[in-house]
């Protein structure tokens, strides 16, 4: 992405898509808070509507992101099996959590994301918001918080830099003190799975995965979606 800028003078090659998408989501946002409303478990609800929101990655393939039919993304999720849940771990390990880290993924998908960390909010949980500093692929950054309108949900700390995944050695002081000081940590999405299944913190990886090496380690099939514990804790 440096080489890609320094070349062509394009800061953001996905901008206006990401524009789009952040509209498109902010359009249903309101059908999907009714189905948290109509759900059993409010929670889990919530939950499984951030992960459905992980299906926009411009990075896996874009012909397929620009047709995306968010009604259907509707109607799956309703059913939508967790090929590894560890909710009721998350359950638990919630009660003794204060300071909770969200690691966004996509541009969009943030807007899912809301959805979760309101409930969360609700449970008088103090969420900080983490997002990309510079524009890597659809991945989601300040200008897309912005967009989603979390005004005073979360507060938003920047990584510190525009890397796929998370790297502890280049992020910013502002992310890294929230990051030892989390209780919990919500990882959304491949690439911040890729950068942190290894960390010793108490991580809970919400994503669908999206090529066959990912599944495999995480003992899954391909495109399947999970909600796991981190191992490594």
């Amino acid at each position: 992405y440096t080489v890609f800028r320094e070349v062509t003078g394009i800061k953001d090659p996905y901008y206006k898509i990401k524009r789009k998408y952040n509209r498109s989501a902010l359009d249903i946002y309101p059908r999907l808070e009714k189905l948290v409303d109509s759900a059993k478990d409010r929670l889990y609800m919530a939950a499984k509507v951030a992960i459905a929101g992980n299906v926009m990655d411009f990075g896996i393939d874009i012909k397929k992101v620009n047709t995306l039919d968010f009604n259907k993304i509707i109607q799956d999720l309703q059913n939508m099996p967790l090929a590894v849940d560890d909710y009721n771990k998350f359950r638990e390990s919630l009660k003794d959590s204060i300071n909770i880290l969200y690691i966004t993924d996509n541009a969009g998908e943030i807007v899912f994301d809301k959805v979760f960390i309101k409930e969360l909010v609700k449970l008088d949980k103090k969420v900080i918001l983490t997002v990309k500093s510079d524009p890597v692929i659809n991945d989601a950054t300040p200008e897309d918080a912005i967009e989603a309108k979390f005004d005073s949900l979360a507060r938003v700390v920047e990584t510190g830099n525009g890397n796929i995944g998370i790297n502890t050695g280049n992020s910013s002081d502002a992310f890294l003190e929230e990051f030892k000081k989390a209780d919990l940590i919500i990882s959304k999405g491949q690439g911040n799975f890729e950068t942190l299944d290894e960390t010793s913190a108490n991580v809970f990886f919400l994503l669908k995965a999206k090529c066959e090496k990912i599944a495999r380690e995480l003992g899954v099939k391909h495109l399947d979606v999970v909600f796991a514990k981190s191992k490594a804790w």
